[in-house]
């Protein structure tokens, strides 16, 4: 004998068994989207935020306010020494020091007591254009020069800088394509 099915007893017994416990966690697809998404935006933020430049910001402003010691240090001593920097007592003349801080210049720098340490140029690997150097004449007039580089002007901004009333004098080195700056006795630091 067969017992009547009535329609509602069907679908009772079908919205029993079709209620599954809510699913955990995400699809691949879902996960791959995202993934996708964030790698989008790392790319994008990377080329906006462009961190080789904001390191070599960084190393020119820090050359900048190195320079600024050095020549306050060195203006320093020539107040001391009868308003001159020269090369009297060095080894030869006129001279020119690579600053590493243990140079002959670096010493008198720092027993003199104008300096406590003798900054050196941040790292430009294999650039020594961009080492701080300092040039010492004696003659007629004693006089002395800083010289190092900016990473990151162009030829348009040392360009710029000719000719517009100011103290300053950079060069752009086309072999290197780099811009090099002069300060001391006569010329101030232009900064970036």
């Amino acid at each position: 004998m067969r017992y009547p099915v009535f329609h509602s007893q069907i679908s009772i017994l079908k919205s029993q068994f079709s209620h599954r416990a809510p699913r955990a966690g995400f699809t691949l697809i879902e996960l791959m989207t995202v993934i996708a998404i964030i790698g989008i935006l790392a790319a994008l933020v990377l080329v906006v935020v462009d961190p080789q430049r904001r390191f070599q910001e960084a190393r020119d402003s820090q050359r900048a306010t190195d320079i600024a010691a050095i020549k306050h240090a060195l203006d320093s001593y020539a107040t001391i020494h009868l308003g001159t920097v020269n090369c009297d007592g060095m080894s030869e003349c006129p001279t020119d020091f690579t600053l590493t801080g243990n140079d002959e210049l670096s010493q008198i720098l720092k027993d003199g007591n104008h300096l406590k340490t003798v900054p050196t140029a941040p790292g430009t690997p294999g650039n020594s254009l961009c080492d701080y150097h300092a040039f010492l004449y004696t003659g007629e007039i004693d006089y002395y020069n800083l010289r190092w580089c900016y990473e990151t002007w162009t030829e348009a901004t040392v360009n710029a800088l000719e000719g517009n009333g100011t103290n300053y004098y950079c060069g752009w080195n086309t072999i290197e394509q780099i811009a090099v700056c002069y300060a001391g006795t006569v010329y101030d630091i232009p900064i970036p």
